[in-house]
């Protein structure tokens, strides 16, 4: 697998990392890492990972608001739109929508 790109929650407490050619049938996976309070001494961890459901993974990005989060992926021609749980300790989302049918996307950008 390789990195695409790294973002932080709208509320600070995650760090979702998107990763890109899983062999899985259920597409690519968001990584999530807790950001820890006190102490720091704790570290980044790795909490869970969620299957996006599209291939090759390349855009990901947060609503302006922070309510959601959209993952496009390039070789499945397709966008998944997860509403962010909040108040989730491990950083859930919950597939809301997507579209396929795209021409190999490469970005999210919500207006």
């Amino acid at each position: 697998m390789l990195a695409a790109e790294i973002l932080l929650s709208p509320n600070k407490k995650f760090i979702y990392v998107s990763n890109r050619n899983d062999p899985s049938s259920e597409g690519d996976t968001l990584a999530v890492y807790n950001i820890p309070t006190a102490p720091i001494s704790d570290g980044i961890k790795l909490i869970r990972e969620i299957r996006t459901g599209v291939t090759h993974a390349r855009g990901v990005n947060f609503s302006k608001d922070g309510r959601f989060l959209a993952v496009v992926g390039n070789r499945s021609g397709s966008i998944n739109i997860f509403e962010v749980i909040d108040e989730s300790p491990d950083g859930e989302l919950k597939l809301v929508g997507g579209l396929e049918g795209l021409e190999k996307p490469t970005s999210v950008i919500w207006h």
